[in-house]
């Protein structure tokens, strides 16, 4: 029965897989920068299923150590407008390094749930009792130190993002790397003090965890940074300088 399963797993994974674009080393052997990656002794054929930003990432990066690649993309193309990889916001994060969930957020459950302008919405239904369990875990995991926990393991995985994305753009020449790539200042604002001292936890997570960032204590310095936004609208802010982003998420793969 296992063996009839993979033999027709495999077959329809070979007929929805229209396209195969096969990646050599020779054009980007020359591209390993220092600290990067290494040939290997062995190279080895490695299948890549599926040509977003993931798939596109893997397979370079093991093309730069030596493999031979295949990679395999169903719709025959790279970067058009019906995959998920165009649509991306191009944003590298990397100061988001601290989870949804929060110390305060259990406190503030129902505010969310009965204010208009809250992007939290729950419906009564039965679903609800099927989710019960998955939300007692959710207000579990807001204690501080599983925030703490899951915030140290967003910021290893968070700080070498733009580092292992910079071979991959190497391979780009520079004249073009404009038109794909820069780096912009991100404003985070609060509207009332209250909210702003909710947040008190991860701020200082944040600053822990080596993550630069400049507080606006006013008014007129967020609208310093950002003319057009509404000054009764906002109480403090914090800015992120210098992240990383792309202009073209489409054209970088």
């Amino acid at each position: 029965m296992l063996r009839q399963w993979r033999t027709s797993f495999h077959r329809s994974l070979a007929a929805r897989l229209s396209y195969r674009a096969e990646i050599t080393t020779s054009a980007y052997k020359s591209n390993v920068t220092e600290g990067g990656s290494s040939t290997p002794t062995a190279p080895k054929d490695v299948a890549v299923i599926g040509g977003g930003f993931v798939g596109v990432s893997c397979a370079l990066h093991a093309a730069l150590r030596g493999h031979r690649v295949h990679l395999f993309e169903r719709s025959g193309a790279f970067g058009t407008r019906d995959q998920a990889s165009y649509g991306n916001a191009g944003g590298f994060a990397s100061h988001a390094v601290t989870p949804v969930h929060s110390p305060s957020l259990p406190r503030q459950l129902p505010s969310l749930l009965n204010s208009p302008e809250s992007p939290l919405s729950l419906a009564p239904s039965l679903h609800l009792l099927r989710m019960a369990p998955w939300l007692l875990s959710f207000v579990y995991h807001c204690q501080p130190h599983k925030v703490s926990a899951a915030s140290a393991a967003l910021a290893t995985l968070l700080h070498q993002a733009e580092a292992g994305y910079k071979p991959l753009l190497d391979l780009i020449p520079s004249q073009h790397l404009d038109k794909v790539a820069h780096r912009q200042n991100i404003l985070h604002v609060w509207g009332s003090q209250r909210s702003w001292d909710d947040a008190q936890f991860k701020r200082d997570l944040m600053r822990d965890l080596g993550v630069e960032m400049q507080q606006l204590n006013s008014v007129d310095e967020i609208l310093e940074v950002e003319p057009h936004i509404r000054g009764d609208r906002v109480h403090k802010g914090l800015l992120y300088p210098g992240t990383f982003g792309l202009r073209n998420p489409g054209a970088l793969v």
